[in-house]
């Protein structure tokens, strides 16, 4: 959800009484905090209705070239409620912004899990629970419902098979999310310019030696990405084996 200063808006005209040049005209300013004065670095300027932007240095300072005319430049940054400020580009100018901290106070959140150290002692990786309930509401074949048939609905999850009968079999299974085509439908800027992905493969071999002892190995590897605004990226990689 973004949340946006509410500011009288009135036009503020740039470049009157100084030497023109030719344009475009640089406009710069300076982004800092409302309530420390600390500037703050990284932060988004972004002109609306326009395919123009950029972002403020460590010093949160920015720089713009714009012809003559009247843009509205909107500013945000993370933690902070977003500013917008109507200039008049008649030549060359500077437009300050100061951002108003983005307090929100939220409801009481109760997390209920199976156990305290459910996570610490299973060791099933991306396990899956479907519970009795869910089972009882699928389609019957042939009167009764297929319990091995419903394990295959589960995100991401694929069946596996014998390699050699009785001896050795395999079961792969992975997930993979892209959802950059949703995020891009978003209004505010910070969010349409942000990627992320993930991704997760599980692969089991079994061999049976004899009626008592079986050898399994698994192997296990995830990845994420994340990138906000073209100014905050993570990545990161998982591997068990």
């Amino acid at each position: 959800m973004a949340y946006e200063a509410l500011h009288a808006q009135k036009v503020i005209t740039l470049g009157i009484g100084k030497k023109l040049g030719t344009p475009p005209y640089l406009i710069t300013g300076t982004v800092s905090s409302i309530a420390t004065g600390d500037e703050l670095a990284n932060a988004n300027i972004f002109i609306e209705r326009q395919n123009i932007g950029t972002s403020a240095d460590e010093n949160g300072e920015f720089k713009l070239e714009l012809y003559k005319g009247t843009y509205i430049l909107k500013v945000s940054s993370i933690g902070y409620l977003s500013q917008s400020k109507t200039i008049n580009v008649q030549g060359p100018g500077n437009v300050n912004f100061t951002l108003e901290e983005n307090i929100t106070e939220l409801d009481e959140v109760v997390f209920q899990a199976e156990g305290a150290d459910q996570n610490i002692t299973s060791k099933e990786i991306g396990k899956n629970v479907l519970t009795v309930e869910s089972i009882k509401t699928l389609p019957p074949l042939a009167g009764e419902v297929d319990v091995l048939k419903s394990l295959t609905l589960l995100p991401g999850f694929s069946a596996g098979g014998p390699i050699v009968k009785d001896k050795l079999s395999v079961m792969t299974a992975g997930r993979w999310s892209y959802p950059n085509w949703l995020i891009r439908q978003t209004d505010d800027p910070n969010i349409a310019n942000s990627t992320a992905s993930f991704f997760d493969a599980n692969i089991i071999l079994n061999y049976i030696i004899n009626e008592k002892n079986d050898l399994e190995y698994s192997f296990y590897v995830s990845g994420d990405e994340f990138q906000f605004a073209n100014n905050i990226a993570n990545e990161w990689q998982n591997l068990a084996q």
